[in-house]
């Protein structure tokens, strides 16, 4: 009797493991998906003026500070801010739930927004 219950419980254990890996990686697709919904936004317009863009920092890296920087026209600006927002916000949830680590290096921010062949460069 006793080794049907250690098996029952190896057998839950696996189970728990299991649907915690799925669960993760359901996450993090979740959160690919926003970033490439994110940059399909923030590329949605020609660069043809830099003074019409703006930049924003993005995600959170588990020990504090952004991932990096994107750039956006500022006609979209509310929708992407939110975006931006919502990416940041659920990448900090899963750094904590999933015990993440990062490089901690710094990422500067950018001096400015320029155009080159139509697309967004920083300066």
């Amino acid at each position: 009797m006793r080794f049907l219950t250690y098996i029952f419980l190896l057998a839950a254990m696996a189970t728990l493991v299991g649907c915690k890996k799925t669960r993760q990686q359901a996450d993090q697709a979740a959160l690919e998906n926003l970033f490439i919904e994110i940059q399909t936004l923030a590329n949605s317009k020609t660069c043809q003026n830099a003074e019409a863009w703006d930049f924003i920092a993005y995600g959170n890296k588990a020990c504090g500070g952004p991932v990096g920087y994107i750039a956006y026209p500022i006609e979209i600006q509310q929708e992407i801010l939110e975006k931006v927002t919502e990416y940041t916000e659920m990448q900090k949830a899963f750094n904590d739930t999933y015990n993440v680590g990062s490089d901690c290096m710094f990422v500067s921010s950018p001096a400015g927004v320029g155009c080159k062949d139509g697309k967004p460069i920083f300066e």
